[in-house]
């Protein structure tokens, strides 16, 4: 029932809210019965509910890459001291070690926090309340 289109809207009308407010929708129309009511209920509820899900295993994803980065670097750092032949090979070594660490912290400090803010966003949408309001014809 509920396509990108309508939660790009949502989304994008609830920019400016702090991701934790407690949101309520208001739909007007008067095409909507009691009996459909829920429908679009449960539709919100599961929309917002699948795209928590796929937040969270991101988020999961992250944490793993961002380990075994994390711990590579160090390896490859560790190396660093065991070759003192070659200087050469020794500030590669030393060169790609910090690039697997910096991209360890980007992605735990600044993709995960993101992901964080998002994944209390959708909580907030899957848990808003849905108000119905009548269409008042001719105005």
């Amino acid at each position: 029932v509920i396509n990108s289109e309508v939660a790009e809207f949502i989304e994008t009308c609830t920019r400016a809210i702090p991701p934790t407010e407690p949101l309520t929708l208001r739909i007007s129309s008067d095409c909507i019965d009691e009996s459909e009511k829920p429908l679009y209920k449960k539709a919100i509820h599961e929309y917002y509910t699948e795209r928590y899900a796929a937040n969270r295993q991101e988020l999961l994803r992250n944490r793993y890459i961002s380990l075994a980065l994390f711990i590579s670097g160090v390896i490859v750092l560790a190396i660093v001291f065991m070759i003192t032949d070659s200087p050469i090979w020794s500030e590669v070594i030393d060169i790609i070690a910090w690039v697997l660490l910096w991209e360890a912290a980007d992605i735990m400090l600044l993709e995960n926090r993101s992901l964080s803010i998002k994944e209390k966003r959708y909580l907030s949408y899957r848990d808003m309340h849905i108000e119905y309001i009548a269409n008042k014809k001719g105005l």
